[in-house]
């Protein structure tokens, strides 16, 4: 009887558990710390936060207050939109960043919340649509444009986020200068 009571117990007490991870926890940021509402005590936990359809949003975990570990946000529709690590509340290593069907759409390395290291986007279809590199926030050396096929149509160079090279692959032409930004936004050269 007393092993009968206990495995009630610990059902009941796990069916509660889960019921309440499923409630949005209030928190509170102050002087780059969060708390629970009403709480001196530096947040640690998993906070949930869900969107008007009743869909899970944002998963991220805290500790003494930061955020800190796996980092998870969401479509409405339920599927990934992006995940990656967080210390000390700052995007930190490799971040993946996806369509709202679910096909990738971006990698990016952070190093204490600066965009920093390779990048790769991709087209709705999974091909690549860019690559280059991050130094400190800034885009350096190679970036390359494909189209929707995967084939590359431009490279250019940057040197600490300036363009200075710029040649349309399958031309015969470069173009060497400091390009304005919003010139070279529109992916011309």
């Amino acid at each position: 009887m007393k092993r009968i009571f206990i495995n009630l117990y610990l059902m009941s007490s796990m069916a509660f558990s889960i019921h309440i991870t499923a409630q949005t926890i209030s928190l509170i940021e102050r002087d780059g710390v969060t708390y629970k509402v009403n709480s001196t005590t530096p947040y640690t936990g998993i906070r949930k936060v869900y969107h008007d359809n009743g869909q899970l949003m944002i998963e991220e975990n805290f500790a003494r207050g930061k955020q800190e570990g796996a980092f998870k946000k969401f479509h409405k529709n339920g599927l990934i939109h992006e995940k990656g690590n967080l210390q000390n509340g700052k995007k930190e290593g490799k971040f993946e960043i996806y369509y709202t069907d679910g096909i990738l759409s971006e990698i990016v390395y952070y190093k204490s919340g600066i965009k920093n290291g390779i990048f790769e986007g991709y087209w709705g279809n999974g091909k690549i649509a860019k690559k280059g590199t991050y130094k400190n926030g800034l885009i350096t050396g190679s970036y390359e444009t494909y189209d929707i096929s995967g084939k590359m149509i431009m490279k250019k160079g940057y040197e600490n986020g300036e363009i200075v090279s710029c040649r349309k692959v399958g031309k015969k032409k470069s173009f060497i200068s400091n390009l304005n930004s919003s010139f070279t936004k529109l992916g011309q050269c």
